[in-house]
């Protein structure tokens, strides 16, 4: 072999090995493609704030797809989230399918992040809205929230609402461990408390919470009836 021949026989090699690198990487670099659809809408959620539908449903088949892929706990939060955002917009039915999703992607989500409060509580909040009403297995699923955290600084006051409408759900043991959450989420979110409140049978189940802490239930008192 000459020495021209053995450098394009190299150069033949190199080329080779490229295109099997290429070969390879191809599949991992079509799926990062295909999950920059949704990006914004995602990170809108992870903001609090509710996405268009349009941008929700790209969301949905962008992790959905994902998911078939190969397990991802960020990408089975991010579909959770979609589904449940989705579950506020639409005809009746298409609400209905998006709380079933919802309740499936939470599950899922909890079985890679079995310690993550917000997918217990969507458990808890979607299993209601399948029911029609609260039950036993919702205010389980909202005790394990609680009970893998307890202190989460933007979940507490949100979790507050489905506490109270589960609140007779839950053991006699389990609502006096809940009670903290009534005072953690006075001091955090007044407001949102306050708003609770506007419903007669969320502010009775309130005034039940903060019963054992004499000056916050005074302070809501207070704000409730303002001296004139």
């Amino acid at each position: 072999m000459t020495r021209r021949s053995e450098r394009y026989f190299v150069a033949l090699i190199g080329l080779l090995f490229a295109a099997g690198v290429f070969y390879m990487a191809l599949p991992q670099a079509l799926s990062a493609f295909r999950t920059l659809d949704g990006v914004r809408a995602a990170a809108d959620l992870s903001k609090g704030e509710r996405p268009q539908p349009e941008d929700l449903r790209k969301l949905v088949r962008s992790r959905a797809g994902a998911l078939i892929r190969g397990a991802n706990a960020v990408y089975a939060r991010e579909l959770s989230r979609a589904y449940h955002a989705l579950s506020f917009s639409g005809t009746t039915e298409t609400r209905r399918s998006a709380v079933k999703a919802a309740f499936s992607a939470s599950a899922k989500e909890l079985r890679m992040r079995p310690l993550n409060a917000s997918a217990w509580w969507r458990l808890a909040v979607m299993r209601a809205r399948i029911d029609g009403r609260a039950s036993p297995k919702g205010a389980g699923f909202l005790w394990q929230s609680v009970n893998v955290q307890p202190h989460a600084m933007t979940l507490v006051p949100i979790r507050l609402r489905a506490i109270t409408d589960h609140w007779f759900q839950f053991t006699a043991a389990q609502r006096e461990a809940m009670r903290d959450q009534f005072a953690l989420a006075w001091q955090m979110d007044r407001q949102a408390v306050l708003r609770l409140a506007e419903v007669s049978r969320r502010r009775a189940v309130i005034r039940a919470g903060l019963a054992t802490r004499p000056s916050l239930l005074a302070a809501f008192e207070a704000v409730l009836a303002p001296e004139k």
